[in-house]
């Protein structure tokens, strides 16, 4: 056996071996990915055996099919973790032109050239498809690593399409074809991206799970905001920002609880985690401190205590389900405004005492750094105490 005849049998191996992995150890997408690579495998596996004298144009388009059919799968594998709809109908389309166009070039035009450069040219569109999807969303290295391993693929089928155009024999046969550089190349290359895209997707998997499990473990679920954790690790990663943080802590938590039960209370904790994250917007945001206490970061020049008093006007204005129809739910709230490089301890206990002041005159306002707001009593001498 030449090594030509082991890379032969090697390939569809590999691809099958691979396919199954990703198949049964039910990974995000696996089984879609699976499919890619049992489809290539059925696709080089075929064109080891010998084409037939009759009805070879049969056998190639059959083979092309699989091949067409794996890449388009890969594509749509691509599509589905780039975020973006999955063309799956586009890709079902072109698959079977694909398809059509083998059987017609080697059975009508018997132009093996033809035949290989349409392919080629089809699986290369499919996985600038993908290229394009994952170019959406590039949020993490391996998401730039997979897009470049993409592109690399898609240069390299277009640079196979364009070597076979200008090179191969115009006449060449089936047969010839398999005996050439250019299909040792194909298979070759076949190989190696897919053991590059296997190691790239388990990578990928992997630190989606570690992902998945550091935001679990940095979010509380029922308001769907940061816990204290993923506060602190947060505002470790804003230091160098200059914004306002508040200090927030629901007004006779307790009694709504004991009098309307804990779905009640949960019901709150969930709403005020919706305003909250609305509120911050997509430059800020909250945390669920523990029980009924919050927090939130905002990047803005604004007085703390008119950001303050947003959120305790917001919270008034709800409007709670049954059993809390016509209960007004209030909030008392500590401002402060946060200095680049401020220790996060520092500005957390000026605002909390800011916090205090406002639950000892009475609850359901707003204290700050500068003044109070929907209470009585001066706020500065708060912040005086608290330095």
């Amino acid at each position: 056996m030449t090594h030509s005849d082991l890379l032969e049998w090697c390939v569809p191996l590999l691809l099958a071996c691979l396919g199954t992995m990703f198949y049964f150890l039910k990974l995000p997408f696996g089984r879609s990915l699976g499919a890619a690579y049992f489809l290539s495998a059925v696709g080089f596996t075929l064109a080891i055996f010998p084409v037939p004298t009759t009805g070879g144009w049969i056998k190639v388009a059959i083979e092309d099919f699989f091949f067409l059919s794996g890449v388009a799968a890969f594509a749509h594998v691509l599509a589905l973790r780039s975020g973006v709809h999955s063309p799956i109908r586009t890709l079902t389309i072109f698959t079977l032109l694909g398809t059509a166009l083998a059987a017609v070039a080697i059975g009508y035009f018997d132009s093996l050239r033809l035949e290989a450069a349409g392919t080629t040219a089809i699986c290369a569109a499919f996985t600038g498809i993908a290229a394009f999807a994952l170019s959406k969303r590039m949020v993490h290295r391996i998401d730039k690593l997979l897009f470049a391993a993409t592109v690399l693929f898609a240069l390299n089928l277009v640079a196979q399409m364009t070597n076979i155009v200008l090179s191969a024999d115009a006449h060449m046969t089936v047969t010839a074809w398999r005996d050439s550089p250019w299909a040792f190349a194909l298979q070759l290359m076949g190989a190696i991206f897919g053991l590059v895209f296997a190691f790239i997707f388990i990578l990928a998997i992997g630190l989606d799970v570690l992902e998945t499990l550091r935001s679990e473990s940095e979010t509380d679920s029922l308001s769907g905001l940061l816990n204290r954790r993923g506060f602190t690790n947060r505002m470790d990663q804003r230091r160098h920002e200059v914004g306002v943080l508040l200090i927030a802590d629901l007004d006779h938590f307790k009694r709504i609880n004991d009098r309307y039960g804990h779905d009640a209370g949960d019901c709150i904790i969930a709403g005020i985690g919706t305003l909250i994250t609305g509120m911050a917007g997509k430059d800020g945001f909250g945390a669920r401190l523990g029980g009924e206490e919050f927090a939130v970061f905002m990047p803005s020049l604004l007085e703390p205590e008119i950001l303050g008093e947003r959120l305790r006007d917001a919270l008034m204005r709800t409007r709670w389900p049954h059993p809390l129809n016509g209960v007004e739910v209030t909030i008392s709230i500590g401002a402060t405004r946060i200095l680049p490089d401020e220790r996060l301890p520092n500005a957390y206990r000026r605002a909390d005492s800011f916090l205090y002041a406002a639950k000892d005159a009475g609850r359901n306002r707003v204290f700050s750094d500068g003044n109070q707001s929907a209470g009585f009593g001066d706020g500065r001498k708060w912040a005086i105490a608290a330095q």
